[in-house]
């Protein structure tokens, strides 16, 4: 199983750029992740790109909202979601929850990555502005 740290260590070991510009990503990247991370869709190019929070949201097909956002909705709007109730924690997820992750060792109080559930070990998601 990959973790967060791994993945970052591979992102920061290979120029920021490679990872989210499609070309390089192919040439520079690709090849390094391991097996365990399975890609369904490579980078999009910059005008199109966005982060994990408009993807779990459902809200990349939605250019408007892209160009609107720049691609980045924040954690912050996540915490007024679970804020306003509209989203609850459950003990028993289920495909197609959200999943939010936390880092408190590195940023405390700050949602730091979703996607959904797809099944019981298995999370789809898109990493920042990469894959």
């Amino acid at each position: 199983m990959l973790d967060r740290k791994e993945l970052d260590r591979i992102i920061e070991s290979n120029k920021k750029e490679n990872w989210w510009k499609p070309d390089l990503f192919e040439e520079k990247v690709l090849d390094l992740l391991p097996s365990s991370l399975e890609i369904i869709q490579n980078p999009p190019e910059e005008n199109r790109n966005y982060n994990c929070f408009v993807y779990a949201l459902g809200l990349n097909f939605d250019q408007k909202i892209i160009d609107d956002t720049n691609g980045f909705i924040y954690s912050s709007f996540f915490k007024k979601l679970i804020g306003d109730n509209l989203l609850e924690e459950t003990q028993i997820p289920e495909k197609g929850d959200y999943i939010i992750y936390e880092n408190e060792e590195d940023y405390p109080g700050e949602i730091t990555h979703s996607g959904l559930l797809d099944s019981d070990d298995k999370v789809v998601s898109k990493w920042a502005w990469g894959l």
